[in-house]
């Protein structure tokens, strides 16, 4: 999974300046877990646990609760 966190931060540096830095990355193992990274620096150079260290690994079962779909949701709705 850092090698996939490692990825998805070079898909954000080839992006045009233009456009900025995401605020959120997501990467998925299928069939596991979904982690969540946030950096609302807009710098791309601090990714972090989101919403924290605790909380940023989604397991698929995890996927059943309404507080996870929301969190979800919000992130693709209202970053």
């Amino acid at each position: 999974m850092l090698n996939a966190k490692h990825q998805a931060e070079e898909y954000a540096r080839a992006l045009p300046a233009s456009h900025g830095w995401p605020p959120f990355i997501l990467v998925c193992d299928v069939g596991h877990c979904i982690e969540v990274y946030a950096d609302f620096s807009g710098s791309g150079r601090a990714y972090s646990h989101f919403p924290d260290r605790k909380g940023f690994r989604i397991r698929l079962e995890d996927l059943r609760r309404q507080d996870v779909q929301d969190r979800l949701r919000a992130i693709w709705t209202e970053p």
